[in-house]
Order: C-alpha cells, then sequence, then structure tokens
C-alpha cells in the first residue's frame, strides 16, 4: 500500500513539473504576470512559446516565467516595443527548438539568458534595432540549426557567445557596424552552410580563430569592406563549395592549413590579388575551379599542389591582367581533362586552352637539364629531395631553392670530384607549395621545378 502511494505521489509530482503540451502565446505583461498563477508547478513547457504576437503590447519584463528550466519547442519574440532585456528567464536552461527574437526595438540586453546552454534548432535574430552584442548568452555552447542574424543595425559583435562551440549553419546579412566575429573564438565546428552577405564594415574574419571545419559551403560573398582572411588560420577542411568574392582581399595567406575542399573553389571580383599564395596545402577542391573577374591577378601560384583529378571543370576568364596559368593542376588537368575547360578574356600566356598549353610544356622543356644522367628523387616531395647527376671534371656545384615570390630558400655550393655526385635537399621545414632549382657549375645551369607536399 505505502509502495502505491509512494508511486502516485512520484507521478504527480512529474506531472506537475510539465505543462502545456500544445504551448502557449502571452500576449501582454498581464499574461506573463499571471503564469505562475495559472501554472504554478510547472518547470518545462513541452510545447511552444510565443511572446507577443506581432503587435503593440505593454510587455516590459518576463519575471513571470522565472521557474521556466525547459521548454520542448520553439521560444519566439514578436514585435515586444518596450521590452529592453530578457531579465526573468534566468533559470532557463535549454530550448528544443528554435530561439527567435524578431522587431524587438527596444531590446538592448539578452541578460536573464545566463543559464541557457543550448538550443536544438535555429538561434534567430532579426531587425533588433538596439541590440549590440550577445552579451547574457554566456552559457551557451552548442545551437543545433542555424544562427542566423540579419538586419541589426546596432550589432557590433557576437560577444557573448565565446562559450559556443558549435553551431549548425550561419547565415549573417544587412548586418552594417560590424568589423569582425569577436565573440565566436570557441567556435570550431560549423555542421552546415554558411552564408555572408551584404556587411560592408566587415573587415577581417577575427572570430573564427578556433575554427577547424565547416561541414557544408562556406561563402564569403558581397563583404566588399574585407581586406584580411585573418582569423581562419585554424581551418582545414569546408566539405562543400568555398567560394570567396567581391572583396578587397590582398591575399589567402591565412588559408595556409586549409588542406580539403569538398564542392569546388570560386574566387571571384576580387580587387587586389596578385597570386593564389596561402592555398600551398589544398591538394582537394572536389569540384569546380572558378577563377574570374579578379582585376589584380597575374598569376595561379598557390594552387600547385591541387591533384587534377578533384577538379570536375577548369573555368578561369575575365582576369585582366592574369598570364601565368601554367601552374602543375592546371597542366594536369588540361592533359588530363575531366570536364568543362573555359580559358579566355584573360591577359595574353593565359588567354586561351592553347596559349596555356604552350606555357605548360615550356615549363617540360626548362626541366630538361644539361647537366650529365640527371635525376632528381621524390618528385614531388614530402620531406626530401636528391639531386643525383655526372660530373666529367672536378669542379665547384652550387644549388639554389627558389620560393614562389622568388625568395632562395635554400643555397649550398660545393667542390664535387669527378663521377657520379649527389646532393640533399632537406625540406621539412618549408611550407609546401611550388619550388624552383638552378643548379650551376662554371660552364652548365639546370633548372626546373619541385613540388612540395606535406
Amino acid at each position: 500500500m505505502l509502495s502505491f502511494f509512494a508511486t502516485l505521489l512520484s507521478f504527480n509530482f512529474l506531472q506537475s513539473q510539465t505543462c502545456l503540451e500544445n504551448g502557449i502565446t502571452l500576449y501582454d505583461q498581464a499574461s506573463i504576470d499571471n503564469f505562475p498563477v495559472n501554472y504554478p508547478d510547472c518547470i518545462e513547457i513541452l510545447g511552444d512559446v510565443t511572446i507577443g504576437l506581432g503587435y503593440d503590447n505593454d510587455i516590459t519584463n518576463l519575471s513571470g516565467l522565472s521557474n521556466i528550466q525547459v521548454i520542448g519547442g520553439f521560444l519566439y519574440f514578436n514585435e515586444n516595443p518596450n521590452l529592453q532585456s530578457m531579465s526573468g528567464l534566468d533559470n532557463l536552461e535549454s530550448i528544443g527548438g528554435y530561439l527567435e527574437v524578431y522587431e524587438n526595438a527596444s531590446l538592448n540586453s539578452l541578460s536573464g539568458l545566463g543559464s541557457l546552454e543550448s538550443i536544438g534548432g535555429d538561434l534567430i535574430f532579426y531587425e533588433n534595432h538596439n541590440l549590440e552584442n550577445f552579451s547574457g548568452l554566456d552559457a551557451l555552447t552548442s545551437v543545433g540549426g542555424v544562427l542566423e542574424v540579419g538586419y541589426n543595425e546596432a550589432l557590433l559583435g557576437f560577444s557573448g557567445l565565446e562559450s559556443l562551440t558549435s553551431i549548425g549553419g550561419m547565415d549573417l546579412a544587412y548586418v552594417y557596424n560590424m568589423t569582425d566575429f569577436t565573440g565566436l573564438t570557441g567556435l570550431t565546428t560549423i555542421n552546415g552552410d554558411v552564408w555572408m552577405t551584404s556587411c560592408d564594415a566587415i573587415e577581417s574574419m577575427n572570430g573564427f580563430n578556433a575554427l577547424m571545419e565547416v561541414n557544408g559551403s562556406f561563402h564569403i560573398n558581397g563583404l566588399v569592406g574585407l581586406t584580411s582572411l585573418a582569423g581562419l588560420e585554424n581551418l582545414t577542411t569546408v566539405s562543400g563549395q568555398l567560394s570567396i568574392v567581391a572583396n578587397q582581399l590582398a591575399n589567402l595567406d591565412p588559408l595556409s592549413n586549409l588542406t580539403t575542399v569538398g564542392g569546388g573553389f570560386e574566387l571571384k571580383a576580387t580587387q587586389n590579388m596578385q597570386n593564389l599564395s596561402g592555398l600551398e596545402n589544398l591538394t582537394s577542391v572536389g569540384g569546380e575551379l572558378i577563377i574570374g573577374s579578379n582585376q589584380a591577378l597575374i598569376s595561379l601560384t598557390g594552387i600547385d599542389n591541387i591533384e587534377y583529378q578533384s577538379i570536375t571543370n577548369l573555368k578561369i576568364t575575365y582576369n585582366p591582367m592574369l598570364s601565368e596559368c601554367e601552374v602543375n593542376s592546371v597542366c594536369d588537368y588540361l592533359a588530363n581533362p575531366g570536364g568543362i575547360i573555359w580559358l579566355f578574356d584573360n591577359a595574353g600566356g593565359c588567354d586561351s586552352q592553347e596559349e596555356v598549353e604552350e606555357a605548360c610544356q615550356a615549363i617540360g622543356m626548362e626541366e630538361n637539364n644539361v647537366l650529365k644522367d640527371f635525376l632528381i628523387y621524390p618528385n614531388p616531395i614530402r620531406e626530401n629531395t636528391t639531386f643525383s647527376f655526372y660530373l666529367e671534371e672536378p669542379q665547384f656545384v652550387q644549388l639554389d631553392i627558389i620560393d614562389h615570390a622568388g625568395r632562395i630558400v635554400f643555397s649550398t655550393e660545393n667542390f664535387l670530384e669527378t663521377g657520379k655526385q649527389q646532393i640533399l635537399w632537406d625540406a621539412r621545414k618549408l611550407p609546401a607549395g611550388l619550388y624552383s632549382y638552378l643548379i650551376q657549375t662554371a660552364s652548365q645551369v639546370s633548372s626546373g621545378k619541385l613540388a612540395l607536399h606535406k
């Protein structure tokens, strides 16, 4: 009998902890103030919660919801013109669906959400014209859906989201005063697509410093004030397309650890970039390689190590200064095309498929040595390579290794005897990329290119 009553009490207690399976809409301050009277024991709302309903109301605080720890559905703040903070939701720990904060004209703080640790769906902020940052969400570690932010004119950054480690994607649009992504310094993984557009004040990617992988496409498009990708130094993988369009970037150096793109690489409408240095470790693009309408681009140096088999279509067009397209990845693709080849409206030397093929052949001719029995092994290189040749008389031999910028990164001169000789180049301390070698004796010169992979 005692066991029966204990079970019954336990059941009633559990029942009293949950409420509103079908959710609730709280229209005004009175409905919020009366919530603990109407649902005195409820700490978990099973359904959706809407606060405000698209018309002016008198809601100024949320203290009537102070017992709520869990919302099983979504939480939607809809046009609350007098609400300045989230004070009152201090015990809320999780939201099963999305959290949307839409058009709350006076909202200037998210204080009150300090216990919120997880959001199962999207985190959405639209048209909250006085919100400057996300302070108040300091405990939030994961967002299962997309982080969507748009038309928040006063927003200066993501401060307050430092504990956030993963999100399901990002959609950032029409945020006019934010200069970087400060506040997202804990974010290591984005499990979805990233879209950025019409955020004219963004100058760099600082804030993404811990980001290692994007499990979707990464679109950095229309950030017309972007001058640096600083902040992406730890990015190694983009499983979808990597698109960098319409900006003021001078180089791609912060992408030096990027090794894999799974859905194609697109670089278009840059104004200041002269080459593609920074992409030396990129070995696979998994789709189209598109280089178009880059006004200052002179050379494709930097994409030398992309495996041509990973390129489905090659489109290099409308780059008025581009004259050097004869990098290994392009040359190998032209020799073994897997799809479309578009090469036109670039500068001389890269204005047609025929011109690039001629330049690629010239590279091959440069690598024909004049030293007897000359051999390089291995090439491509992982750690070191050996230059082997035969000397018909004793003499000094000098070897220089030159990087893509024309700098000598290794040099040695030795007096060698007649016969078969070898010189070892240890490349372990140098970054991956395309290098040139120059071997000189008193009467002979041999030169060519080396691909260093890591």
